[in-house]
């Protein structure tokens, strides 16, 4: 699990996607072809104004 979660952007999305990159780097590159990134939202999220999600 990754902290903070995607919520605590929701004034900096460019931020957000920044982590996404970090977390990608850590997966070899003979790796990225089969290995899934999956970005989950939990309630955080979902309470945050429509223009924000």
């Amino acid at each position: 699990m990754t902290q903070p979660g995607l919520s605590s952007f929701a004034a900096n999305p460019e931020r957000a996607a920044q982590r996404l990159d970090e977390a990608f780097r850590v997966v070899p590159r003979a790796m990225r072809g089969c290995i899934p990134l999956t970005v989950k939202a939990t309630a955080g999220l979902c309470l945050l104004p429509g223009s924000q999600r």
